[in-house]
Formats: structure tokens, C-alpha cells, sequence
């Protein structure tokens, strides 16, 4: 098969950590002619060019960021059409959020009616193929297969609709567990989707109209990664990483997007103060690109209180920080593996920990009294979505709903580790599908 050609589009720092970092792309590169479509002068443009990788790179014009303006209503039209038909519950927050827009009720209005044609008609996203140059739609046309690695992008919704249009074997890996219920319709119907389990699988089959025989679980890239790259981060390398000493215990929190968890400074205050006489030291893990500098400033220099801010290689967008050295995936395997407690909002956090078995705390409150539990970003509302409810009924994560239970959650966690040791197993192994090699389950699934 070396002599067939395979495009791989990889834009975000997540990607490329995803199928790259973690080696998951390597038997494929042994079995096709790899050619990677990546923005021009980019971070992922140098790195995969000093690997001596082949990349055809393209800046997007004028032109295309014009239309991209003129088409964004379509998106939120095709997203709430996508809603109507489907009413999951990922997206029943965002469509309370949208009501304070202006032309929201012309467009939901409309989307009752569109509702019913989208999926089945491609004019609806016949636009997309304008977003890309014409030399990369040649390219397109000219390959056996392409490997999408994302379907919520308008990029890469673009390049799977030229595709379909071009008749070029498209594979479509969904990235994340949420993209199935709460991104909306493909913009064309790929050959083979690969996903991570079984509950995605049927997310695929009902939300999205894919034939079982045209859909393959693969498990979870970056988790094979982690898992390969696992026993090279002894405890040694997590204490001296971190700079802790022995004898203390440590709390891992993971920061979310602003719009996530608004009054989340408050919170990091909160537990702060709690644990101040405790003998444990907080981590505080940074969101890879939301309120990086104003948690440093507010956070830094406190005692028993690390800062610890990811790369763009944990960023599921197009970014400069993006690396290709493993030594922040060895960090991060670290503080998922020796870390007493990890807290985290509703977040893929939860499952990066219980794949290593670590005690994972889940806030369900805020601490902003003006945030009311009407509002749409509530925290205990994230958790009402359809892609966190299995998570929820597994059993694996503990759900804390006010600041005694938290600091209740955190003592019992700390006591005994092996409280909800069973249930993060079994999650582990259906939902994450951790044991998989997945390296060579993609190989053998770009095609029928």
C-alpha cells in the first residue's frame, strides 16, 4: 500500500499530540505515502518540515476569511437545525445561552423547518469547499484516501466535503468524546468514522446517520500514548518535576474555559484556603490558553500552591506553543499518575486520571452567588450532557454539590485511594478503551 497516497489535515496542538507525539500515526506512515496539509508558516509547519515529514502548507486569503464571515450565521443555523432534530442534551445549555442574541429566534424559528432537510441535502454545505485554496481541493482530488482528524472545525469540514465532492476515500476520526452530540452535522457523509468506544459508535449510528459496517473503534489516541510513554515517569521524576517534598500528599486541580466556570478564581481561592493547614500541596493545572496570566499573577508565590501551565500541545486549537519534545506529555502523565486527588469541572480531565486509577472529584457548584442555578452555565448543568451521562452512572468520579462535600470528597480520597478503585477500572476498560493498540487498529481501518 506504500504507493497509495494518504492526506493527513492536522491544524490544532491537540491533534498533533494526539497522533504524532503519541506514535499512533507510525504504522501508517509505514503502509502509505503520508502527505500533511497544515497552515503555512505555522508551528506544526516547521516542526513536521525539520522531521522531514512531506507537507503541502496554504495561508487561508482574504477571500476565504470574507466568506468564512459571510457564512458563519449558517453555522449556528446548521447547529440548531442539528438541535432541533436531535434535542441532546450537550447542547440544551448553549441553546439557553443563545436566547440573549438578536436574531436568535429568527434562526431557531428557521432552523424547525431546516431541521428536517439538513443531512439529506448537500446544498446546505456546499459552501465549504470555498474556505480552502484551489490547490489544496487538487491535491484532494488527486489522493486515494484522506485521514480528517477533526469534524468541528470549518476547516476541516471544508476539506470533508471537497473530499466527498472529489470522491476521495475520506476517513473521519472523531477527536473528542462531546463532538458527536454537540457539534452539529458533518458536512458530508465519510466513507469510514472512527471512534473512540461503543457509546460513541452508536452516538454515530443515531445522531448522525452512519452505517454500523462504515464505523470502527479504534480507542483513544492520545491514551496510547500515555500508556506507552507511562513507565518511563517514576514518582522520582513527578516529585523533582513539580519540586515537592516527601511526606506530603498532592491535589491536582484543572482549570476550564472561562465560559465553563465563570467564577472559577473564587473557587481556586476557596480551596486554596481549605487545604492552608493541611499537609498537601495544590497544583494548579492551567487551561492551555484562557486566563494563563491572571492566574499566575493571582496564584503565584503561595506556599504548598504550584503553577503548572501546559503546552499548545494540549490546546484544541491552532496555536504557537505547540512542541515536539515529550517532556510536557511526561509531566502531565505524571500528575495524572501520582496525584492523590485530581479536581476537575465536567471536564476529559476526569478520564486522563482514571485511566490511572486516581481519585477524580467533580465540582457540581459554584461560588458566585449571582450565578443562579437557572443559568446556563451552572455548574451542575454540565454535567446533564449527553457525553458526561455515562461518566456520571459509571460510578468512577465523585460528585460534589457543595464546599462541605468537597472538602468531605477530598479527606475520604486521601484516606483511602482505592474508594471507587473497582468502578474507574471498569470505566478504564469499556469507555477508554485503554488496553487497545491503537496504533494498529488505525492502520487497519483507513479503508474497507
Amino acid at each position: 500500500m506504500k504507493n497509495e497516497s494518504l492526506l493527513i489535515p492536522i491544524f490544532m496542538g491537540m491533534s498533533y499530540r494526539n497522533i504524532i507525539t503519541s506514535g499512533v500515526i507510525d504504522e501508517v506512515e509505514d503502509n502509505y505515502d503520508v502527505t500533511y496539509i497544515t497552515f503555512k508558516d505555522s508551528q506544526i509547519d516547521y516542526i513536521l518540515r525539520n522531521k522531514n515529514k512531506k507537507v503541502v502548507s496554504f495561508k487561508i486569503g482574504i477571500f476565504q476569511k470574507i466568506l468564512r464571515k459571510i457564512f458563519l450565521p449558517l453555522e449556528k443555523l446548521q447547529l440548531y437545525s442539528f438541535y432541533q432534530k436531535h434535542k441532546t442534551k450537550t447542547l440544551d445549555k448553549y441553546i439557553k445561552r443563545d436566547r440573549q442574541l438578536f436574531l436568535f429566534f429568527l434562526y431557531f424559528n428557521l432552523s424547525k423547518i431546516l431541521g428536517k432537510f439538513y443531512g439529506k441535502y448537500d446544498f446546505f454545505s456546499s459552501h465549504y469547499p470555498l474556505f480552502l485554496p484551489r490547490k489544496i481541493r487538487s491535491l484532494i482530488a488527486l489522493s486515494n484516501y484522506i485521514l480528517v482528524l477533526s469534524s468541528d472545525d470549518p476547516i476541516d469540514k471544508a476539506i470533508l466535503k471537497t473530499a466527498y465532492n472529489k470522491s476521495t476515500y475520506s476517513t473521519l476520526l472523531i477527536h473528542s468524546w462531546d463532538n458527536l452530540p454537540a457539534r452539529g452535522f458533518f458536512s458530508a457523509s465519510p466513507n469510514r468514522v472512527l471512534v473512540w468506544n461503543e457509546v460513541m459508535k452508536q452516538q454515530a449510528v443515531e445522531l448522525h446517520g452512519i452505517s454500523s459496517d462504515s464505523i470502527s473503534i479504534i480507542g483513544v489516541p492520545q491514551f496510547f500514548g500515555y500508556k506507552k510513554f507511562a513507565d518511563m515517569v517514576d514518582r522520582k521524576f513527578f516529585y523533582e518535576t513539580y519540586g515537592l517534598e516527601k511526606g506530603y500528599k498532592v491535589i491536582t486541580y484543572t482549570c476550564s474555559a472561562s465560559r465553563v466556570f465563570p467564577d472559577e478564581p473564587l473557587f481556586i481561592e476557596y480551596l486554596i484556603d481549605i487545604m492552608r493547614n493541611e499537609d498537601v500541596y495544590i497544583i494548579i493545572r492551567l487551561h492551555p490558553t484562557e486566563r494563563i496570566s491572571q492566574y499566575i499573577s493571582f496564584f503565584s508565590g503561595i506556599e504548598k500552591v504550584i503553577i503548572d501551565e501546559p503546552s499548545g500541545n494540549f490546546a484544541a486549537k491552532v496555536n504557537d506553543k505547540i512542541s515536539d519534545s515529550k517532556e510536557d506529555i511526561y509531566k502531565f502523565i505524571s500528575l495524572m499518575k501520582y496525584s492523590d486527588v485530581v479536581i476537575n469541572l465536567a471536564s476529559t480531565i476526569s478520564l486522563d486520571a482514571i485511566i490511572f486509577d486516581s481519585p477524580v472529584i467533580c465540582i457540581a457548584f459554584n461560588i458566585d452567588s449571582s450565578i443562579s442555578k437557572s443559568s446556563w452555565n451552572n455548574a451542575k448543568e454540565w454535567y446533564k450532557s449527553t457525553h458526561y451521562d455515562f461518566i456520571v452512572k459509571s460510578g468512577a468520579i465523585s460528585i460534589v454539590t457543595d464546599k462541605k462535600q468537597l472538602y468531605e470528597c477530598i479527606s475520604r480520597h486521601i484516606e483511602n485511594p482505592d474508594f471507587g478503585h473497582k468502578q474507574r477500572c471498569d470505566l478504564s476498560r469499556f469507555f477508554c478503551n485503554y488496553d487497545f493498540n491503537v496504533k494498529h487498529k488505525l492502520v487497519n481501518s483507513l479503508h474497507d
